[in-house]
């Protein structure tokens, strides 16, 4: 779980991306030509919190960071969040590619 408090814009949510050829040998992403995206949404449900581009670190590593801002984070609560990759071709996958990434926004004194 990522863990970040109330209105915190550090630190920056990151991320090696995978694909698995079977359940022991996860693959990096070529991310070569490809945007991100990152998402990330209550819970409960609702409109997206975030729907924003990533950076791209490595490419070749499928190595991807989300740069927050006060916005992203000014809500307590708990959300679940995704990197959506469109690639050259057009074509989009959403990493992880079962289930979310789990993010917490903690109160601030």
């Amino acid at each position: 779980m990522f863990l970040i408090k109330q209105n915190d814009e550090l630190p920056n949510f990151q991320a090696l991306l995978r694909t698995r050829v079977d359940d022991q040998n996860p693959q990096p992403v070529d991310l070569t030509g490809a945007t991100v995206k990152f998402k990330m949404q209550s819970l409960g449900g609702g409109p997206l919190k975030v729907d924003a581009p990533a950076v791209i670190l490595d490419a070749i590593t499928g190595s991807v960071s989300y740069e927050w801002v006060a916005a992203d984070t000014d809500t307590v609560g708990q959300y679940r969040a995704e990197f959506e990759v469109t690639f050259l071709s057009g074509r989009v996958l959403s990493f992880p590619t079962q289930g979310f990434l789990p993010v917490q926004v903690m109160p601030s004194i």
